[in-house]
């Protein structure tokens, strides 16, 4: 008889290493619990079990974006090492995020139960917003030229054309928006169970017990500094601001020193660079005094999920996003504003709008504030969130040999 393991295979799974390794150190911890593992990885920091740790050298510039090269080189690694030999003594194969998503060339065997997840895609933004959010190569360089541009077009293709059909062949399908519910086709949603993505540590993530009073309006953004993040049309609502309001806004995550001089010439261009600061990328257990620091978190995002939106709400920092994909769901007019993209132009004098108006009036800022906490709490502790996912795992198991 087959003894009851789990092979999981993810690419990152670190609790320091940026939102997506969170998840998965989260989900590993727990299938641990349930089961024994095994792990096929780059980065395990914060796993805890007694079974083997198969960490793969495929050096990945950064374990939070795990594109297509990159992933590449791990698919292919992982085929070296899981021969069907290897694979044998697991019933169970897990496909963990951050690749989740996109295509695997793992061939699971027979009588092993495949799960993947949780998984998250995204919607593509209206065609008005092609020239904001399309990736392009901050320095100028000739796009279709670039070295990293080339390797990544080759291994899609690759990817693309060798997909093994995971998703398909998969018995549960882990959905962490209903975004990536809807985009399965009809046969895969019956397979799937709908779970929120991701949960925030509250009780280290907790507002200030006491905040200084500002004459400014304090508007925080925290990510990389990447086109799809929307920072260009945040730079365009804080010059809006600025005509009529005292403003600063900190930009948290510049460590691509070409990107945040494209940014800073924006800001010169539009006459706000005095009250923009670029800080450097930082450890997450750091970003807890700036998001008790400022009135408002910005992330005008079409991004799938956004766990810095959960953070900043658990130190009751009120956010205000884009209506799109994760944030479109994270945040509802209880705690917090969501701004529908219609065009550019539009959504940046809205966007302004909606943080004059708050401004405007401290009392309905900290009611928003207090129902940013509540909404963490009682729906984004990280045990509410796995729930569904132990529940599903302990049938599965229950059902094996």
């Amino acid at each position: 008889m087959t003894e009851k393991r789990i092979l999981v295979s993810a690419p990152a799974c670190a609790e320091t290493l940026g939102s997506e390794a969170t998840v998965g150190a989260k989900v590993a911890n727990l299938l641990a619990e349930l089961c024994p593992i095994d792990i096929i990885t780059l980065s395990d920091g914060g796993i805890e079990h007694p079974g083997k740790t198969f960490r793969l050298n495929c050096r990945f510039d950064d374990l939070n974006d795990v594109s297509w090269y990159p992933l590449l080189r791990f698919e292919l690694a992982q085929l070296r090492l899981a021969n069907r030999r290897f694979l044998e003594r697991y019933p169970i194969f897990h496909r963990l995020t951050p690749a989740g998503w996109k295509n695997s060339l793992f061939q699971p065997l027979e009588h092993q139960k495949v799960v993947v997840g949780p998984m998250l895609r995204s919607t593509p933004p209206p065609t008005t917003f092609a020239t904001i959010f399309r990736p392009r190569q901050i320095d100028r360089v000739a796009a279709k030229l670039s070295p990293n541009r080339i390797r990544a077009s080759l291994a899609r293709r690759y990817l693309e054309s060798h997909d093994s059909g995971l998703l398909d062949r998969a018995d549960l399908i882990f959905c962490g928006t209903e975004v990536t519910a809807n985009s399965l086709s009809p046969a895969q949603r019956s397979r799937s169970i709908t779970m929120r993505y991701s949960g925030v540590e509250h009780k280290f993530f907790t507002p200030a017990t006491y905040r200084k009073t500002s004459r400014a309006i304090r508007l925080l953004f925290v990510g990389r500094l990447v086109p799809y993040k929307g920072l260009e049309l945040l730079l365009q609502a804080t010059q809006l601001l600025k005509a009529d309001s005292a403003v600063t806004l900190q930009i948290v995550g510049g460590s691509d020193p070409k990107r945040v001089d494209h940014y800073r010439r924006i800001c010169d261009r539009l006459g706000i660079l005095d009250c923009v600061e670029f800080v450097a990328r930082i450890n997450r257990t750091r970003l807890i005094d700036y998001y008790r620091n400022a009135d408002f978190f910005c992330m005008p995002s079409i991004e799938t999920y956004g766990l810095a939106i959960l953070e900043a709400m658990s130190c009751g920092c009120v956010p205000i996003v884009a209506d799109s994909n994760g944030p479109g769901e994270i945040v509802d007019d209880q705690v917090g504003v969501k701004i529908p993209l219609i065009d550019p132009e539009t959504f940046v004098c809205e966007y302004a709008s909606a943080i004059r108006s708050l401004a405007e009036s401290p009392s309905r800022r900290a009611d928003l504030a207090a129902a940013c906490r509540e909404r963490v709490v009682t729906r984004h502790d990280w045990a509410a969130v796995l729930r569904p996912l132990r529940e599903a795992y302990e049938n599965l198991l229950a059902k094996l040999p």
